[in-house]
């Protein structure tokens, strides 16, 4: 047995009725659609509907390009089956929820990659106590919901992470860059068609933490969980 199948074990070995409830609500990606408007809630609330629409487009952009690239291209070349695949040899070791087993081939796991990506390129974007510390913490714990679930190896995480994270970084710098360069024009007698500064878009470098947007995405992020708590009760 490999490594990454005995780290697997760990985290999918231990179940009960709970927990079994638990995961599989906070599993699903429409559980959490409340959450990221709550999120684009909070981008309004601190830098307006121009600046938040400026980011939501480069922040979308880096989460579809990472569920592409994993789901279309990797997955594809790689084909490697998920635990939960009744393929699998492996699968007789695995304890699956409700017999939940999802697609045949796990590797790279969409759900890291998009939470990655999106993670982080709002902590590019925003710089802000919120996005770094409570962020990386939600989308760890979307990661282990797959390794409860059975459908995913440790490593299929670690990879999907990293696609996440790269591109995430990589579309969040190019927004910035482009508005940069807007402000650049702006000062040089150019003529952009948008008005933003560049300082407003990724506002203070000094994290400090703004009660205000926090808020609004905190208590949608504690409403989905306890909602989770409940059905699974």
């Amino acid at each position: 047995m490999t490594f990454d199948e005995q780290l697997f074990l760990i985290a999918n070995g231990h179940h009960t009725a709970f927990m079994d409830m638990l995961m599989k609500y906070n599993t699903s990606s429409r559980v959490w659609i409340p959450f990221y408007i709550a999120l684009f809630a909070g981008l309004i609330y601190k830098y307006g509907w121009k600046k938040s629409l400026y980011m939501l487009l480069f922040i979308g952009m880096a989460i579809g390009a990472a569920d592409y690239i994993c789901a279309s291209i990797i997955r594809p070349a790689f084909q490697q089956m998920r635990p939960s695949n009744p393929d699998n040899p492996f699968s007789q070791y695995v304890t699956l929820v409700n017999g939940y087993r999802s697609g045949p081939y796990g590797m790279p796991s969409c759900h890291a990659s998009n939470c990655f990506a999106l993670v982080s390129s709002l902590i590019i974007f925003t710089r802000s106590r919120w996005s770094m510390i409570a962020m990386p913490v939600w989308a760890l714990f979307i990661c282990y919901t797959r390794l409860y679930m059975g459908v995913h190896y440790p490593s299929d995480l670690l990879v999907g992470a990293a696609v996440g994270i790269t591109l995430g970084s990589s579309f969040a710098m190019l927004g910035l860059t482009i508005a940069r360069r807007i402000e650049w024009l702006k000062a040089n007698g150019g003529y952009p068609p948008i008005k933003l500064r560049y300082n407003n878009i990724v506002g203070s470098y000094g994290i400090s933490l703004n009660i205000g947007p926090v808020a609004i995405p905190m208590a949608a992020l504690l409403i989905t969980l306890l909602i989770g708590f409940i059905i699974a009760w």
